[in-house]
C-alpha cells in the first residue's frame, strides 16, 4: 500500500503571518508533505486570500505541496483566480493545489458583493472557466459577468494545478467528479459517510467517462493530549467554543443543535486522544477508507512551541505505523 501523504492547517489569522510561514518552514523539515489556509472574511482566525500568505512559503520551502482548505470560489473572479494560481504554480515549480467550496456564510457573500443563493451555479461556471484559461492558447467566452475574445491567459501555469473540490452534499460529489482531481471532505463527515461520499463521487466519474478518483484526500481535526482522558476535555471546549462561533454566524449545520448534542455528532468525526489513539485512528483512515492524503488541524489548548512539538510528535508517529 503506497505511504500515506501527510498534511498540515497552518495557524492563521491575525497580524503575525510571519508566524504561519515560520511553521510553514518547520512542518517541511518535520516531513510533512503539504501545508494548508483556508478562506473566511471579517473572521479573526482566518485570512481573506490564503494564496497570498502561500506565496510567502512557496519562496521558504522546496518540497511541500502548499494548498488552500478551502478558497471560496463565488467570492472570487475566476479569471484572476486563474492567473493568481499560475503564478503560485509557477513560482513553487508545481506545489500549487486548489482547494475550492461553494461557502455558506451569507453575511460574508454580502459583504463581498456576491449572491449565496447562486453559489452552487456560480463554481460550477467558474471551475469551467478556470480549467479552460489554464488548458487552452486562447479562448472565447462570454456569461452574464464578462466576456473574453481570444484571451490568452499570461503567464499560464507550467505544471498541472490540481483541484480537489469540497463540500459534504451530492451536489459537491458531482461538482467534483466533473471538474476536480479529487473530492476533498471535510472533518464534520463521520467515517461511513466519507466512504459513501468516495463512492458516489466515483460513481459519478464513470457517468462522465472518467476513471475512479486516484486522490481520496481527508481533512481530520486532531486533538492530541497526554491521556485519552485529557484529549476529551479539552476537544469538548474547543467544539463548545466553535459551535458558539458557528451559531453567531448563522451556520445552517449546527443552528439546531446542542452543544451536547454537537459533541456527540461529531464523535466519529475528530481524532482524538493520545498519541498511540491517534495513530490508531489514522491508520484505519487509512486502510478502511482508502485515505491517500491526510489534512489535519491541530486544535484543543495549544499554542506556539507546544503547537510545534505536538505537530512533530504527530508527523514522527505516523511515519513509523505500520
Amino acid at each position: 500500500m503506497a505511504r500515506l501523504r501527510l498534511g498540515v492547517r497552518l495557524p492563521e489569522g491575525g497580524p503575525d503571518v510571519r508566524r504561519t510561514v515560520a511553521h510553514a518552514v518547520a512542518a517541511e523539515a518535520m516531513g510533512y508533505d503539504s501545508v494548508w489556509l483556508g478562506e473566511h472574511h471579517g473572521y479573526p482566525t482566518y485570512w481573506p486570500s490564503p494564496h497570498l500568505v502561500l506565496a510567502a512559503v512557496a519562496a521558504r520551502t522546496d518540497r511541500v505541496r502548499l494548498g488552500t482548505n478551502i478558497l471560496i470560489l463565488p467570492l472570487v473572479d475566476p479569471v484572476r483566480l486563474a492567473g493568481e494560481f499560475a503564478l503560485l504554480s509557477n513560482l513553487s515549480e508545481g506545489r500549487a493545489v486548489l482547494g475550492a467550496g461553494i461557502g455558506w456564510d451569507e453575511p460574508e457573500f454580502a459583504a463581498l458583493g456576491a449572491d449565496v443563493r447562486r453559489r452552487g451555479a456560480v463554481t460550477d461556471r467558474h471551475l469551467a472557466l478556470m480549467d479552460r484559461l489554464w488548458q487552452q492558447e486562447s479562448i472565447s467566452y462570454r456569461d452574464d459577468a464578462r466576456t473574453l475574445v481570444d484571451f490568452t491567459l499570461s503567464p499560464r501555469p507550467a505544471w498541472p494545478v490540481p483541484v480537489w473540490v469540497g463540500g459534504r452534499s451530492v451536489a459537491a460529489m458531482r461538482r467534483a467528479a466533473r471538474h476536480a482531481d479529487a473530492w476533498f471532505p471535510d472533518a464534520a463527515l463521520t467515517v461511513d459517510e466519507v466512504v459513501k461520499g468516495f463512492a458516489t463521487v466515483d460513481q459519478h466519474r464513470a457517468a462522465s467517462g472518467r476513471p475512479p478518483a486516484a486522490l481520496r484526500p481527508l481533512v481530520r481535526h486532531v486533538v492530541l493530549g497526554e491521556t485519552d482522558a485529557q484529549a476529551r476535555r479539552d476537544a469538548e471546549e474547543y467544539l463548545r467554543v466553535s459551535h458558539e462561533l458557528h451559531l453567531l454566524r448563522g451556520n445552517p449545520m449546527v443552528a439546531q443543535a446542542s452543544v451536547g448534542d454537537f459533541a456527540s455528532r461529531l464523535a466519529d468525526r475528530y481524532v482524538v486522544g493520545d498519541l498511540a489513539t491517534c495513530v490508531d485512528w489514522v491508520r484505519r483512515l487509512k486502510t478502511e477508507v482508502g485515505v491517500t492524503d491526510l489534512v489535519v488541524k491541530f486544535a484543543g489548548r495549544i499554542s506556539g512551541d507546544d503547537a510545534l512539538v505536538q505537530m512533530a510528535d504527530f508527523a514522527t508517529a505516523v511515519r513509523a505505523m505500520s
